[in-house]
């Protein structure tokens, strides 16, 4: 038997409640949990409230990513792409494998001159006979519209939830998924701003549509996270045009992260459209927690940052418009 195993208790094991500060409580935890688990100071774990009042502790993936690149296998060009890839991707450690040959000083140098233009970047040079892989540089095709479409696609199985009233379900790998999508888009705009001279995607080049999309992640994160909070309260409420509220509210959430990357007049007019039969429908919502009404409120506060996102944007494309036709102009 495993010397640490805790063996299960219908009581549990307990531990007395102690105050930190003000308004903050804390509880110690078990000594062979944290040794079972591996957790050490510093690390962070995930709580999961349960509905019958228990607590789910989870320690987080702390183990540190590694990749090993073959420099004969890639080539100069793919490893360059490789390197900024593992970059993007958060990895934390990345091993370039050199052989000893006539031009190692010049690949050293110039991985010195890579290394630069990435700050924190943990870079390193190994011997042969290392683990290689060699499709990491594909990942540099990711744009932030994909990161954009598969967060979507996570706040749309929360909605298919809700349509199918299935609000017992845990959502925890859901949430854990978004997280890491959410970051690694962070990852690629931070990245976008540090590298202008390379176009990493049409329109974000510019710092201020890096900027908005910073913006309207950050608020599409907030979405997810407050669909998710609002799931077990549907459970035991009454609302009579859910269904109808429910496919209001994809239209509008469509629109506004369409409006994005399609910033025409017609789609932004669309999305005020759908705002407005939204916001009717949910205005005299019957709701004596105000549980629902304040989901809303902050629902079109999240609405008006991509709205505003969106009318920069368009505004931004008249502006370049109008300079290219004066451009246009002066050379004729």
């Amino acid at each position: 038997m495993d010397e640490f195993f805790m063996p299960h208790s219908e009581e549990g094991s307990t531990r007395k409640v102690i105050s930190l500060g003000k308004a903050s409580f804390a509880i110690i935890l078990p000594k062979e949990w944290i040794i079972r688990q591996k957790v050490e100071k510093g690390n962070e774990v995930v709580l999961f409230p349960q509905k019958n009042g228990q607590l789910t502790i989870q320690k987080t993936g702390v183990t540190k990513k590694r990749v090993v690149l073959d420099s004969e296998i890639f080539g100069q060009d793919l490893l360059d792409t490789a390197i900024q890839s593992a970059y993007i991707l958060n990895i934390d450690d990345t091993i370039v494998n050199f052989t000893q040959d006539e031009n190692f000083d010049d690949e050293m140098n110039h991985l010195a001159d890579i290394s630069k233009k990435f700050a924190g970047l943990s870079l390193s040079i190994s011997g042969p006979d290392e683990v290689t892989l060699s499709n990491l540089f594909n990942m540099m095709k990711l744009r932030v519209k994909d990161i954009f479409d598969q967060l979507l696609a996570i706040l749309w199985l929360l909605v298919d939830q809700i349509e199918r009233q299935d609000f017992d379900r845990d959502n925890a790998s859901q949430m854990i998924q978004m997280e890491g999508k959410y970051r690694l888009g962070v990852r690629l705009l931070i990245f976008a701003l540090r590298n202008q001279h390379l176009e990493f995607e049409a329109g974000l080049s510019d710092i201020v549509q890096v900027l908005g999309s910073r913006v309207a992640l950050r608020s599409l994160r907030s979405l997810i996270l407050l669909v998710n909070n609002l799931i077990p309260y549907l459970k035991d409420a009454d609302i009579p045009k859910l269904p109808v509220i429910v496919k209001n509210f994809r239209k509008l959430t469509e629109y506004a992260v369409k409006c994005l990357f399609n910033s025409e007049l017609s789609s932004i007019k669309q999305m005020l459209e759908y705002e407005h039969d939204l916001n009717s429908l949910t205005e005299n919502l019957d709701n004596s927690t105000d549980i629902l009404r304040n989901f809303f409120l902050a629902y079109f506060d999240i609405i008006a940052s991509f709205k505003e996102v969106a009318v920069t944007r368009y505004i931004e494309s008249l502006e370049i418009l109008e300079e290219e036709e004066g451009k246009s102009l002066d050379t004729e």
